[in-house]
């Protein structure tokens, strides 16, 4: 499941030429090898998982507002991921920074499995209510799947609770011959109030993708805490033919 970087494989494209022929000498010399100089672009201790999240829009990223009502804003969940350490860790970006794309990916902190997730968020524009989820938006999202099924490892969908259920089953019918794990999730509570699943929905969404291979099904999430008695927490996965909507203003929706 996890992603081999083709650098990982040869150490010595990770050098330039300067830090090349320095290590190789301190080698002929018999010097131990200095940690200092470009060699810090030696791999990170564990293979990484990548994992796109497709943010549709939906509660999960909506704003209060001056009335308190919740709002759709553009451009800021990516920003505001940053911000929560059980979602990034910016010490381990840095360490896996050379051997990404660019800089836009985010790591998910250690989690003991065997191995990091680093993730991408591509936000739709407009963000899309899911009450309003047409057949071309199930399209779109089943097309961005396929366009970037070769270069991720596992997929996540966050999507509004309205209509959850109906893209679920749809997407299982647009997106045969599984070979990678989606995941699609929301919340009840919006990411950035201070009592949100949010957070725990897309934290565990990503484990899931990052490290577990679920082929040939549409999973829908969902992170539930029985705060009547902390130690009962459960992991809720439906598959996608086998889910429907029972209650829109509970912590367990389906």
């Amino acid at each position: 499941m996890c992603s081999v970087d083709k650098d990982f494989t040869n150490d010595n494209s990770m050098l330039d030429s300067d830090a090349e022929a320095a290590f190789l000498q301190d080698l002929i010399n018999g010097k131990p090898v200095r940690k200092s100089n470009s060699l810090h672009k030696m791999k990170p201790e564990r293979n990484y998982s990548k994992v796109l999240v497709i943010y549709t829009g939906g509660t999960i990223g909506m704003v209060r507002n001056e009335k308190g009502a919740y709002d759709s804003v553009s451009n800021l969940m990516e920003k505001k991921i940053k911000s929560y350490p059980q979602l990034h860790d910016p010490t381990a970006a840095e360490e896996f920074l050379p051997f990404l794309p660019d800089e836009n990916f985010l790591v998910l902190p250690d989690t003991g499995e065997a191995c990091r997730v680093v993730y991408t968020v591509e936000e739709y524009n407009p963000l899309l209510d899911s009450s309003n989820m047409t057949m071309d938006d199930w399209i779109r999202i089943a097309t961005d799947i396929k366009k970037a099924y070769e270069e991720y490892n596992g997929f996540i969908v966050l999507h509004g609770t309205d209509t959850m259920a109906y893209t679920a089953s749809a997407l299982s019918f647009m997106l045969e011959n599984l070979g990678k794990t989606v995941i699609i999730t929301g919340s009840q509570i919006p990411l950035y109030e201070a009592r949100s699943d949010g957070r725990d929905n897309l934290m565990n969404s990503l484990i899931i993708a990052g490290n577990y291979c679920i082929p040939e099904k549409i999973y829908l999430l969902w992170f539930i805490v029985n705060l009547l008695c902390v130690a009962h927490i459960c992991v809720f996965m439906f598959w996608e033919l086998r889910v429907c909507g029972a209650n829109s203003s509970s912590f367990l929706p389906f």
